[in-house]
């Protein structure tokens, strides 16, 4: 895995699979592996060395494993490993899920995901043919506490509460920006609560910013991102994967691109009417950014269209149908995939 986001996507998927299966995770020891985070809990963990090369990244994580003998699944989500690597891995495990959402690089699966893409083509030549592509927002995994209860229902009358949510490490300094385009008169009765990952560099001037505003409420590794997502009315974000939570929740968002692989991904969020996109995080300066989340707290009708679209692209059962393809004993057996849209269909237990 790599990346906050990365994590808590395979922790959506392990939360439902812990009653049936023995699941440890590897993770480099790198700054940010949020390994507490998954002792915590209560799953197995197995730190390997912070090696560049994908090769000494496979011979490490073989290591790590050996012990438990040939794994049914390998799970993997890492941009930066492909088909050589997966295949390094065919000597300690029968079958191997691979977690995407570029489609720049081939893989050796016996399963694909990518819920970011529409069509199970962009893989053609990339993934072998025996391969079960799980392709659409129909397979977007959500962590149990965004679908445990039902959907809030929203007025979008008026905003009072504002999410700034920027993904744990925010790499440009963007959540401080977005603290000092709310300081400012027109937000005085705004509640804003802002969500940081413990592995952020910029953590003691973000808290110092929060604390001199009486209206912020900073939340750092936070367990209930769900619960500040529901109470929110309107929620300024980055680009990555939770953007699809958001989606579920019918959270209107400003979209903030902070890396290179956002910007298809938002741009096709921004098309379909899901979102707002704000453009390049580099180019935001805290004025621009006031005048945005301005227009946005005026335009109850843009609140409104945005929560039906993102509500209707996501219907939560994403994850299940997931977990179902990994339990099958031959995960095409029981699915029936059209190669052409990327649906699956199911029998009535889906």
């Amino acid at each position: 895995m790599i990346g906050t986001g990365h994590v808590f996507r395979c922790l959506s998927v392990c939360d439902q699979l812990r009653e049936s299966a023995r699941i440890v995770f590897v993770c480099r020891e790198a700054p940010g592996h949020l390994g507490d985070l998954l002792l915590s809990r209560g799953y197995e963990l197995r730190l390997i060395p912070n090696v560049e090369d994908a090769q000494s990244d496979a011979a490490q994580t073989r290591k790590a494993l050996a012990e438990f003998g040939p794994l049914d699944w390998l799970v993997v989500d890492h941009y930066k490993l492909d088909a050589a690597w997966e295949r390094a891995m065919r000597a300690i495990a029968r079958r191997v899920f691979v977690i995407d959402d570029l489609a720049d690089r081939p893989h050796d699966a016996d399963l694909l995901l990518d819920y970011t893409h529409a069509e199970s083509s962009v893989y053609d030549g990339l993934a072998p043919e025996r391969a079960l592509r799980l392709i659409g927002p129909r397979y977007v995994l959500l962590r149990e506490e965004f679908f445990g209860g039902p959907r809030p229902q929203r007025t979008h009358d008026r905003v009072s509460r504002l999410l700034v949510t920027l993904g744990g490490n925010d790499p440009i300094g963007m959540t401080g920006r977005v603290l000092e385009a709310v300081d400012s008169p027109e937000f005085a009765n705004l509640l804003v609560d802002v969500t940081v990952g413990s592995s952020n560099v910029r953590i003691a001037e973000i808290r110092a910013a929060a604390e001199r505003a009486p209206n912020v409420r900073l939340h750092v590794q936070c367990d209930y991102v769900a619960e500040l997502m529901r109470g929110a009315d309107l929620c300024v974000g980055a680009g990555g994967l939770t953007s699809w939570e958001r989606c579920y929740l019918g959270l209107p968002t400003l979209i903030v691109i902070l890396a290179e692989n956002q910007r298809a991904f938002v741009a096709d969020l921004d098309g379909l009417g899901a979102v707002r996109s704000l453009g390049d995080g580099e180019a935001l300066t805290p004025l621009r950014l006031r005048d945005a989340l301005a227009a946005a707290m005026a335009d109850a009708e843009w609140r409104r269209r945005s929560a039906a679209i993102g509500c209707a692209l996501v219907d939560g059962l994403g994850t299940s149908r997931v977990v179902q393809a990994l339990l099958a004993p031959d995960p095409a057996s029981n699915v029936a995939v059209d190669q052409e849209q990327g649906r699956m269909s199911h029998d009535s237990r889906a």
